[in-house]
This record gives structure tokens, sequence and C-alpha cells, in this order.
């Protein structure tokens, strides 16, 4: 996704500031938030669950309060990019290869390129075997 921000920092009236924090949490309460300068915006919407990082001091007469609210993209948190099955997919003529090393990352035109690169084995220590007991029954190995 790409980056997009849009900042604001500027001196108001007290009162203009609380209209203006109230609408911030109006906004919060109906879970969408937007913001908006010119022709420019952003929508959020936040999910279920959203850190908050909040900070006062005060120092040589100057008060600070800041207050930050975070959250993953939901509709993003799941999609990994990466697709596993067991057959190889079509790729187009007309798409653009990459050379990373003995690797090769392809993408279609106006889509990002993403490396991956082979992890080591896994390693899989085998259960022991079951020991068959005289009896017929089984038991677990020692």
């Amino acid at each position: 996704m790409e980056k997009t921000k849009i900042s604001v920092e500027q001196t108001m009236a007290y009162e203009d500031a609380v209209a203006y924090l109230e609408d911030i949490l109006a906004s919060f309460k109906s879970k969408k938030i937007v913001v908006q300068r010119g022709e420019e915006f952003l929508a959020m919407i936040p999910p279920e669950t959203v850190d908050v990082e909040l900070s006062a001091k005060m120092k040589k007469g100057k008060a600070k309060l800041s207050l930050e609210l975070s959250w993953r993209d939901v509709a993003a948190e799941g999609e990994t990019g990466v697709k596993i099955s067991d057959s190889e997919p079509e790729i187009p003529s007309e798409a653009i290869p990459m050379d990373k090393g003995p690797e090769t990352a392809v993408a279609a035109p106006g889509e990002k390129a993403v490396e991956v690169k082979p992890e080591a084995p896994a390693v899989v220590k085998p259960e022991a075997p079951a020991a068959v007991k005289p009896e017929g029954g089984i038991k677990p190995a020692k």
C-alpha cells in the first residue's frame, strides 16, 4: 500500500482545540476517521483493538500532552502477497524480471516485486517407535 500522510501543526484558540478534539472523538466513535486537507484526504477504519500511547510533560513553564492511536489495517493484515500451491503460475510476457542473485523476483507492470528468500529446512524429530507387548498390546518405547 502506498504511504499517505496528512500532518497539521498549528496554534488555535482553546475552544477551537476542544472542537477539533471532539470532531476526532466523534469520528473515532463512528469507526471511520476521514482527515481532509483541500482535495487530499485519508479515510481510516480502526479495528476492535488499537494501540494507545499517551505522554504528558512539563518543562520550564511549557506543557505538552501527546496522544497517539495506531493500528494495523485489518484488510492488509491477512494479505501476505504469498501464494502457496502445487502448480507454477503463468507469467505474463510483459512481466518485469528483477535479478536478485540466485532467486529472481518477477512483477507484472504496476506491481512491486517481492524477493522470497528460501529458509533453512525445518528440523523435525521423529517420535520414538512404539514397542509391542507380548500380549499384543502397544506400549510406548522408552
